[in-house]
């Protein structure tokens, strides 16, 4: 990706430092509760890589298609996992038995 954001002049990022983060983030969820739903945010580790890879998208292909629509099976991802990331979460306030 490093050499198509130079070849296409877009922007670049720093792949080390957002894999770094996004490792160190993963390894959280052995702290304790509540703290281990920090690991959740790795996600956002991603989110500047995904945007230099649209950009470049963008520049390189300007008709592509972007797929930026939710489409059925999207929808039902999102309403399958949202209920079990919220019984998580609610779970691990729940007093232990």
């Amino acid at each position: 990706m490093d050499e198509h954001a130079k070849q296409w002049n877009t922007r670049r990022v720093s792949a080390g430092l957002l894999a770094t983060v996004w490792i160190v983030a993963s390894f959280l969820w052995k702290l304790p509760d509540p703290y281990w739903l920090i690991t959740f945010l790795g996600v956002f580790a991603l989110v500047p890589a995904q945007q230099a890879v649209n950009e470049l998208n963008a520049t390189a292909a300007p008709g592509h298609d972007p797929n930026t629509r939710f489409r059925g099976w999207n929808w039902v991802a999102v309403l399958l996992g949202l209920p079990l990331f919220a019984l998580a979460v609610f779970g691990t306030f729940l007093p232990g038995a």
